[in-house]
């Protein structure tokens, strides 16, 4: 069975973090049974925007602070990956690890910080939707990679944790051309798994101390979880997670496709859990994005005429046209410094609401969507066929 460690921790002091890290890495045999002396180790965090840790958009240096520690005291050598979102250039990568808080740890002497911007194409032969990948070149040279993700809600794929966080290993404006590949999330599910199955991260840390409500993976809210999570298997980790803010994890993308290609368990009794379970951290009024849908039916759920959709604040809008440059398929146009839509092309991957800094990208919902929507959950309710089942404990 695989194992998934929960360790409660409500606060990001050094100490405390650290210490409960630990605890994790001792279960899992010590930092020493992933690390040996001398071993250069990517340490790949979320920090997907410049954001301040408080944000709960990216991971929080108190989390990476511990890992760093603990490879380093196994002999290792820690040192920062990430491609962030929009360009992929060394004054973009340093304005984010100065807002992220990852340039205070160097200055600690705890990590490297990475700014080759280099690539490299590895071969996957088992992955379903990609047999060839081009990754973040100090990813493919580590002697190992540490996932270190945060749990949020998101938009476009629900929710973002282990399997999700590695999609930062395609460098820069490049994951647009996966959103125009693979428009829909099932499919953009698969490709995601596969890149996992290629970076093949020994160990994944989850930092769900306090996580991201709402319209996730930026402009959503901090909402107080409480764990930190680990385990070598991204697929048991990413199940464990979600099942403590939602409900229905198999129309999560990542999850569902996951069990579809026999990866990971199953269900939450498959997984061993030498700590805490999920049932004591599960959040029953947890907020998901507006473009989550209440509906299990499937044409509803994927029609473009009833999906949400991307709306421009121009009061908020500096005009930066991040929102423009993110666009895979050019639905976007700057008119007079403010972007305006050709919703017919947008196909609401909602990489300008991810990309937007002022949050000025807001999510609309079709006002029919939603009375079809409640139409059906009071036709389901009726006949005793709920959307949302009761949860079980796990024993």
């Amino acid at each position: 069975m695989s194992r998934v460690y929960m360790n409660p921790c409500t606060t990001y002091e050094l100490d405390t973090v650290y210490e409960k890290t630990a605890e994790i890495l001792n279960g899992l045999g010590g930092m020493g049974s992933f690390v040996k002396p001398g071993m250069r180790v990517a340490l790949k965090p979320n920090m997907i925007l410049v954001k301040k840790p408080a944000e709960a958009a990216t991971t929080h240096p108190a989390v990476v602070s511990a890992i760093a520690r603990l490879v380093r005291e196994a002999g290792g050598i820690p040192y920062i990956v990430e491609s962030p979102f929009g360009q992929y250039t060394v004054p973009a990568l340093e304005r984010h690890y100065v807002s992220c808080g990852m340039k205070q740890l160097q200055e600690e002497g705890l990590v490297e910080l990475n700014t080759d911007l280099s690539t490299a194409e590895i071969e996957l032969p088992e992955g379903l939707k990609l047999k060839k990948l081009g990754i973040l070149k100090p990813i493919a040279d580590a002697d190992l990679v540490i996932s270190l993700s945060k749990l949020k809600t998101h938009a476009l794929m629900t929710y973002t944790g282990a399997v999700k966080n590695l999609f930062g290993v395609i460098a820069g404006l490049q994951k647009g051309s996966f959103h125009m590949r693979f428009p829909d999330s099932v499919t953009f599910a698969d490709a995601l798994i596969d890149i996992c199955l290629a970076v093949k991260p020994g160990l994944h840390i989850m930092d769900a101390i306090v996580g991201m409500e709402g319209d996730g993976p930026t402009a959503g809210t901090p909402r107080d979880i409480g764990f930190i999570g680990a385990s070598t298997d991204p697929f048991a980790l990413d199940l464990a997670a979600a099942s403590t803010i939602c409900e229905k994890v198999k129309i999560v993308p990542t999850i569902q496709r996951a069990r579809a290609r026999g990866l990971g368990p199953a269900e939450l009794n498959e997984i061993e859990f030498p700590m805490a379970t999920p049932d004591q951290f599960y959040i029953p009024d947890y907020k998901f994005a507006k473009t989550e849908s209440s509906t299990t039916v499937s044409w509803l759920r994927n029609s473009k005429l009833l999906k949400p959709y991307p709306a421009f604040d121009k009061k908020i809008c500096v005009g930066c046209g991040e929102c423009f440059r993110a666009c895979p398929v050019q639905a976007l146009q700057m008119v007079e410094k403010r972007p305006v839509l050709d919703i017919d092309k947008c196909i609401r991957c909602f990489c300008c609401h991810e990309g937007c800094s002022p949050q000025a990208v807001r999510i609309k919902r079709n006002r029919f969507a939603g009375m079809v929507e409640a139409g059906l959950s009071f036709v389901s309710f009726l006949t005793s066929e709920l959307p949302f089942k009761k949860r079980k404990k796990i024993s």
